[in-house]
């Protein structure tokens, strides 16, 4: 390819000098069931990462609702 790509699947922006999504591994020239299971691989993570991230947010806000508990006891 003379250009650089997005990939339909995840919509990454790819280089010219690669033939697959550096993202999440779809062929340039991807059937359209090709893009479809990458896409939906590419959404699994994202809600995985989505779930991990609340988690974090609630910990702290939990750590940090202790900490403010204590400081004001003290």
């Amino acid at each position: 390819m003379n250009y650089d790509w997005v990939c339909h699947a995840c919509a990454a922006e790819n280089s010219k000098s690669v033939l697959q999504c550096q993202a999440c591994g779809c062929a340039a020239f991807a059937s359209v069931n090709e893009m479809e299971v990458h896409a939906q691989g590419q959404r699994k993570i994202d809600l995985q990462i989505s779930r991990e991230l609340a988690m974090t947010v609630l910990f702290w806000a939990l750590i940090g609702g202790i900490a403010f508990f204590f400081k004001l006891a003290a």
